[in-house]
C-alpha cells in the first residue's frame, strides 16, 4: 500500500558478548530475494555490521548516492556500543513523557556519557529532558541553564549534529531568545530536513506561538510525514488549519491526532501531555 520498492527484515540473537544478526532483503513487488547475510560477531563490533548493512543493500538496490548523501550512522558518534544502548534506553523513557521519565533518561545518559565521553547525543538528550522539565513541570531557571550547557557541549562534540542544534534551538525558544532560537533550528533543518524534532519544534515552539501559522503548517505536516506515531503535531496542525480557515483540514487532523494519542495512552496512562492534548483534539472536534 504504500509502494515501497524493497523490504528489510531480520533477527538479533545475543549471548553475552556475542551476536548473531540475520538480515535479508526482499523485492515488495514479487518476493524475491534481493541480497541475504548473517553476522557472527561480536558487540563491539555492532556499528560497523550496521555500516556494512547499509552500505550492502546500497549495492542490491543500485541505488546510485549523490556525494556525502551516505552519512554512514545515526548515533551522534558513538564509538561504545554499550553506551550506545545506554542511550537508547533513555530515548525510551524520554518519550514517555512523565516528569520520573525525564529524570531516570537523564541517569541513563550520563551513565553512557561516563562510557564515552566524546559522545554527543546524551548531551543533547540532557538538554531536551531538562527543557522538557521546565516547559511541563517546574519553571525554575536551573533547568533552562541546564539544558543550554548540555545542548552547547553537544555542538562542542559534534558542531554538526543537527539534533544537538534543535535542542539549543528547544532550551533558547523556553528562555525567549527567539533569534538565536531561530537560528539553532534553522541550522538543525539544514543539516536534516527530515529531523522530526526540528520540524516540530520550530512550528511549536516558535512559528505557532508567534502566530506565523503559514509557516508552521508546512513543519507540522513534514513532522507527521516523519514521524506516524505522534500525536502533537497533528493535533496542533488541526488549530492551525482553524486560523488558516481550513475546517475540513482540520477534522481529518484531529481525529488522526486523537487516535495516536488514545493509543499511547492505552500503553502508558500517566502520559499527561498526551491526555490533555487528547482534550484539546475532543475540542476541535467539538465532542465531549
Amino acid at each position: 500500500r504504500l509502494g515501497v520498492r524493497a523490504i528489510l527484515e531480520g533477527s538479533v540473537r545475543k549471548a553475552a558478548t556475542r551476536l548473531r544478526i540475520t538480515v535479508q532483503l526482499v523485492d515488495a513487488r514479487n518476493g524475491y530475494q534481493l541480497w541475504s547475510e548473517r553476522y557472527d560477531r561480536e558487540l563491539a563490533d555492532i556499528f560497523e555490521i550496521q555500516d556494512d548493512i547499509a552500505r550492502r543493500i546500497v549495492e542490491a538496490l543500485e541505488v546510485r548516492l549523490v556525494s556525502g548523501e551516505f552519512g554512514g550512522r545515526r548515533d551522534g558518534g558513538a564509538r561504545d556500543a554499550n553506551a550506545f544502548d545506554l542511550y537508547l534506553r533513555g530515548m525510551s523513557f524520554f518519550y514517555r513523557g512523565t516528569r520520573r521519565d525525564f529524570e531516570f533518561a537523564q541517569e541513563l545518559f550520563r551513565k553512557a556519557i561516563e562510557l564515552d565521553g566524546r559522545y554527543a547525543s546524551p548531551w543533547a538528550g540532557i538538554a531536551d529532558c531538562n527543557s522538557q522539565i521546565f516547559r511541563e513541570f517546574d519553571r525554575r531557571e536551573q533547568y533552562l541553564e541546564e539544558a543550554r550547557a548540555a545542548a552547547a557541549r553537544a555542538l562542542e562534540l559534534d558542531p554538526e549534529s543537527a539534533p544537538a542544534h534543535a535542542s539549543l534551538g528547544f532550551a533558547l525558544s523556553l528562555a525567549g531568545q527567539r533569534g538565536d532560537a531561530e537560528q539553532a533550528f534553522q541550522k538543525a533543518l539544514q543539516l536534516d530536513p527530515r529531523l522530526f524534532e526540528a520540524c516540530y519544534l520550530y512550528a511549536s515552539e516558535m512559528l505557532y506561538g508567534w502566530g506565523d501559522l503559514e509557516r508552521a503548517a508546512p513543519l507540522f505536516e513534514r513532522a507527521i510525514e516523519v514521524d506516524r506515531n505522534d500525536y502533537q503535531s497533528p493535533i496542533i496542525l488541526a488549530s492551525v488549519y482553524l486560523g488558516l480557515g481550513r475546517p475540513t483540514n482540520a477534522l481529518g487532523a484531529a481525529r488522526q491526532g486523537l487516535q495516536i494519542a488514545q493509543a499511547q495512552l492505552q500503553l502508558n496512562p500517566g502520559n499527561l501531555r498526551a491526555l490533555y492534548m487528547s482534550a484539546q483534539a475532543l475540542a476541535v472536534l467539538r465532542e465531549d
